[in-house]
């Protein structure tokens, strides 16, 4: 089966839609949804590579959006990143405050 640049502009434009989901998900922070767009991202830009590899010629014009869609999802990803991190952080910080309250309760009790 043949991939026709129209074919893989369309699948551009899933590629950019799911990554607004995602997007939107991280800005609402939407943790509930987080994954489920997160699989239908990384389904689409799958795809998308597939029939890239099947294209023999890219025009200039796929090729440019392709690169403005890399750079968008590396910048996604770094976000999404950064806020885990944070996350993690903020999880190790109340883990600590719990601790230092159980010592506290511990030693007024005994």
């Amino acid at each position: 089966m043949k991939t026709s640049p129209d074919a893989v502009q369309d699948q551009i434009s899933g590629c950019l839609k799911a990554l607004d989901g995602l997007n939107r998900c991280i800005r609402g922070r939407n943790w509930a949804k987080l994954g489920e767009r997160d699989r239908a991202l990384n389904s689409a830009m799958n795809q998308l590579q597939i029939s890239v590899e099947k294209l023999p010629n890219l025009d200039d014009n796929l090729i440019s959006q392709l690169q403005s869609l890399n750079l968008q999802f590396r910048r996604t990803q770094r976000k999404l990143s950064s806020l885990i991190r944070a996350a993690e952080s903020d999880i190790a910080s109340l883990e600590k405050g719990m601790r230092k309250v159980a010592m506290i309760r511990e030693a007024l009790d005994g």
